[in-house]
């Protein structure tokens, strides 16, 4: 109420999908609302994997698409990882080629033959899983922002992404899009990626990375602005 009686408040936030979820739950008034995307995190990368586990990856390159935040429940990774190593059994027995991994961070233990458990990871080791995975899944069921496909997309790495909440906002028609509600869905999207369309999407995750990282530098001048005015 003391906020309603000022007019000089302002709400920042930094999606749009945030804004109307302060409208809907807060019933903030519209006008007061400004959307500046969050600036972009920088990563240092040292280009020396501390960890033994993701340096063997590395070193015996071996294909694999990446999940991060794996222990946190609204990201979706148990069912994810089920639904890869369907996948990966299917490729098995429908194809030639050399079967994927999955690898996930945070996740206590391994669900099976082709998922690797990692811990979570120091910020240049997670720079380095980034820079050498195939293709970043994100199925989040819910997400303000949402940083990893973004620094996914710095590198040119291919994304499969819910489509829910922020993330279409955010990513554009860069990813594959598919239901995190759905096991089918997201078998589909997995199967949409192959040899001939990835440097296809690799394209269009660096373009929308130009776009969002020139959004990001323009909103976060914005910001500064608001502050030290």
């Amino acid at each position: 109420d003391s906020l309603r009686t000022n007019e000089e408040w302002k709400c920042i936030t930094v999606s749009e999908y945030t804004k109307h979820a302060l409208m809907y739950y807060y019933n903030v008034p519209q006008a007061k609302i400004s959307v500046l995307y969050s600036p972009e995190r920088i990563m240092y990368c040292t280009g020396n994997v501390e960890n033994t586990s993701l340096r063997d990856i590395i070193d015996r390159n071996i294909r694999y698409y990446l999940i991060v935040s794996a222990n946190r429940p609204e990201k979706n990774a148990l069912r994810t990882v089920k639904v890869f190593l369907r996948y990966r059994q299917f490729l098995s027995t429908n194809s030639s080629l050399r079967l994927p991994y999955i690898v996930t961070l945070g996740l206590k233990r391994s669900l099976g033959t082709g998922h690797i458990s990692l811990p979570l990871l120091s910020e240049s080791d997670l720079a380095m899983a980034y820079k050498n995975c195939y293709a970043l899944i994100y199925p989040s069921f819910f997400e303000g922002f949402g940083y990893p496909p973004v620094e996914a997309m710095k590198f040119g790495k291919p994304v499969l992404a819910s489509n829910v909440t922020s993330i279409p906002e955010i990513l554009g028609n860069a990813p594959i899009y598919f239901s995190p509600f759905f096991k089918s869905d997201i078998f589909r999207s997995l199967c949409r990626l192959n040899d001939e369309n990835y440097k296809e999407y690799s394209q269009q995750s660096k373009s929308r990375y130009n776009i969002l990282n020139e959004r990001q530098k323009q909103d976060l001048d914005a910001l500064i602005k608001i502050i030290v005015e």
